[in-house]
């Protein structure tokens, strides 16, 4: 607000002394949600699986008020070891929802999740899966198109296999044994 503070003059239009702008703010972010594995296809009963959740801000805004939907598609025999998310934020196991809260311009968080794969999981493509959403954000998210990222992953069964023989009498009599 701008206003009239003093004149030397006679002002014949007072009404007109003060004039008031209201400007908006608008808050824009841009989160990308990308994940990584660390190994595919992974080998039932020898190999533990870890996938690596990052969540970046574009901006040009800070976000507030992050939260993911985290989803895992999990075989029997596949089971979680841990769940890591990055320092300050939190992950509920019961829900699944990894909370973020304030997301800084061009931060990044990261969510690490660690299985293990037992010797009984059934060999198959693309059977384990984890697929992260972008649940909430306070503000406008200017690209949803990249708010949500699957990765999926194989299983396959080795088996080393030794046979061994043994014989129950040498010599062989001929006609007696």
């Amino acid at each position: 607000t701008a206003s009239v503070a003093t004149v030397n003059e006679t002002d014949t239009d007072p009404t007109n002394d003060s004039a008031t702008e209201a400007t908006s703010v608008v808050r824009n972010v841009d989160l990308e949600v990308t994940k990584t594995e660390s190994l595919d296809p992974v080998v039932a009963g020898q190999d533990q699986l870890t996938y690596t959740i990052t969540v970046k801000n574009f901006g040009p805004s800070d976000a507030s008020g992050v939260t993911i939907d985290e989803a895992l598609t999990l075989p029997a025999g596949v089971t979680v070891n841990t769940v890591t998310p990055s320092t300050g934020t939190t992950y509920n196991a019961t829900t699944g929802v990894w909370t973020i809260g304030v997301l800084a311009d061009q931060g990044t968080a990261t969510l690490t999740v660690l299985l293990d794969v037992a010797a009984s999981t059934a060999a198959g493509t693309d059977v384990i899966a984890d697929t992260a959403s972008v649940a909430t954000v306070n503000e406008t998210d200017t690209d949803p198109t990249n708010d949500s990222a699957t990765e999926a992953t194989s299983v396959v069964r080795n088996v080393d296999l030794e046979v061994t023989k043994t014989e129950s009498l040498d010599p062989v009599v001929a006609g007696q044994d």
